[in-house]
């Protein structure tokens, strides 16, 4: 029998064909999968909970939450190991809903939980407790073939949170050893891979050829820097002007921060943005209230008129690959050929454009702060790391105030050039010392180091002004254990405690100094 599918009103319609006879059979209609059925504006109904349901509707417990908000309907259990770890990883959501986890972190937990899951079946474990440190060493080393450094900590992380959830929970018992900060990978940031100007600019000169709404998310989306789900959600009144007539502003709902943000916007785009409200509200209503709409129809045949685009009344689609605007910018890309400075066909994403304006803000001639405020990042650190990407050489502003033992304020460019070069291979964010405590700040001894863990007391160590925070926090944290070493008269690390702490006072005294400091140099550090 050979097999082919095509359509009927919504349905898949099954087309059997004897290969002895020639004869033609029609099976049943089967009803779209949910993920097609809101691809098409389609109305999922709603799957009653059962615990014992392998398919679980997120909509049951959070039925205030906007439904093309979600991910995906469902958490999936079908495919995750033995039903002794399945029972107890659907135990572990509940207690995560119940304890007020996000959505984002259910979906987290129910996948990556579910690759351990997998592995415990395929090596015959039938319980918790027979889990110790060889087998877990054996799962970490067929992850870290297949997936990426970010990711195998991210994984190790909610390993983690589970087993402590289960022997806090009383619902197992397995050595508290499992997992420490040690087995953890050390993470090094890579620069953020922003669209090239020449990227931008061929972008710029082609996009007329697509749907004017589509040109409208792309210019909006790189002006205001926002991220795919703030775009995509954006609300469809969301410019204003202000009392005295000056200055036009847009707003929009974060989505990582659940508050709003305003930002100023050119007139030419105000223009747009009016005649996309008109649109929207011709196409859905006024009762649609966002600024944009989901369209199927198009596919790469279809570029670039697209006749077979179809209005859906949803917001667009987050994740890139059905997300319309991304797919038709990539058959730009394509069809005009647009190529990077290395010579293949250039990488798009929603999410590019937010570095990309954030970098083109910086070759501007902006502020890292400005940059910072404009993105509405906390701290600078973030918009460095991840959003901006410097001029080879360019020092960052942010990096010009440290101090080291020798309590004195030094100028940046004082340090190793392998430091001033790849300062990731000298970070010492992310590990511990030998009593527990984070490390922050820079190593600048290039060698394996035997000092290794006791890091604050050594010359080679280089405090850096944007952990002066952390640096306090740790100070007070010591006083804590200080006093309950001395309370049970452990001399010896009383003694490791006195000396950490007398450290970091000297190096926070030197940080808070630092900008009255006429010095800009420092001794040569020993390995102490």
């Amino acid at each position: 029998m050979l097999k082919t599918e095509y359509c009927v009103q919504g349905k898949v319609v099954r087309s059997l064909l004897c290969l002895g006879c020639g004869q033609k059979f029609k099976g049943e209609g089967q009803p779209w999968k949910a993920g097609m059925q809101r691809r098409m504006g389609q109305i999922v109904p709603r799957r009653p909970w059962e615990f014992s349901d392998d398919f679980w509707d997120i909509r049951e417990f959070f039925p205030n939450t906007e439904e093309h908000k979600l991910t995906t309907l469902f958490l999936n259990f079908s495919r995750c190991g033995s039903d002794w770890f399945k029972k107890l990883l659907k135990t572990y959501i509940l207690s995560a809903i119940e304890t007020g986890s996000q959505i984002r972190s259910l979906y987290l937990y129910a996948n990556k939980l579910s690759f351990f899951g997998r592995f415990l079946q395929q090596q015959c474990v039938m319980s918790m407790e027979k889990i110790d440190r060889d087998l877990l060493g054996i799962y970490w080393t067929k992850q870290r073939g297949k997936i990426t450094t970010n990711t195998l900590a991210g994984e190790m992380s909610t390993l983690k949170m589970f087993l402590n959830w289960g022997n806090t929970k009383q619902h197992f018992s397995t050595s508290p050893t499992l997992i420490t900060s040690f087995d953890f990978p050390k993470i090094f940031y890579d620069e953020p891979d922003p669209l090239e100007d020449s990227v931008l600019d061929s972008i710029r000169d082609n996009i007329h050829i697509l749907p004017e709404p589509i040109q409208l998310m792309f210019m909006l989306g790189f002006w205001i820097g926002a991220r795919p789900s703030e775009l995509c959600n954006t609300g469809r009144d969301c410019i204003s002007l202000d009392p005295d007539g000056s200055t036009w502003w847009i707003k929009f709902q974060r989505d990582k921060a659940n508050d709003e943000h305003r930002l100023p916007i050119t007139t030419d785009l105000v223009h747009l943005i009016q005649q996309q409200q008109h649109y929207i509200k011709k196409l859905h209503g006024e009762d649609y209230p966002y600024l944009f709409c989901h369209y199927q129809g198009v596919g790469k045949t279809g570029y670039p008129n697209y006749p077979r685009m179809k209005a859906v009344k949803r917001p667009p689609f987050i994740t890139a690959g059905c997300g319309p605007m991304v797919r038709m910018i990539r058959y730009l890309i394509e069809h005009c050929e647009i190529k990077d400075s290395n010579g293949k066909l250039a990488k798009f994403t929603g999410a590019i454009l937010r570095p990309s304006r954030a970098t083109h803000l910086i070759r501007n001639g902006f502020s890292l702060d400005f940059v910072r405020i404009w993105l509405k990042h906390r701290h600078a650190t973030t918009t460095k790391r991840h959003y901006t990407r410097y001029p080879a050489g360019e020092l960052l502003d942010v990096a010009t105030v440290m101090a080291n033992l020798d309590k004195k304020y030094y100028a940046y460019d004082s340090n190793p050039q392998s430091l001033r070069d790849n300062p990731e291979l000298h970070e010492l964010d992310g590990l511990t010392m030998l009593n527990g405590e984070p490390l922050y700040g820079y190593c600048s001894f290039r060698d394996f180091c035997p000092r290794f863990g006791r890091c604050y007391t050594c010359g080679f160590h280089i405090a850096s002004a944007d952990k002066l925070s952390h640096y306090k926090s740790q100070l007070e944290r010591l006083r804590t254990k200080e006093q309950v070493a001395f309370n049970y008269g452990s001399s010896e690390i009383l003694d490791s405690y006195q000396e950490l702490m007398n450290a970091l006072e000297e190096m926070i005294a030197a940080l808070e100094s630092g900008n009255e400091r006429e010095d800009t140099t420092t001794s040569s550090a020993q390995l102490g």
